[in-house]
């Protein structure tokens, strides 16, 4: 949270640097999540 908070005083470029890190991190949490449901059944 610190580090969104600190990136978002950043310029635009990083911010939309962001956005791909928080994308990158959605689709590795939902990945994990995925390989959870595969490992309970």
């Amino acid at each position: 949270m610190k580090m969104y908070l600190f990136i978002n005083f950043q310029t635009l470029q990083m911010q939309i640097y962001d956005k791909k890190i928080k994308y990158l991190v959605y689709f590795h949490d939902f990945y994990k999540h995925l390989n959870a449901i595969q490992i309970s059944f």
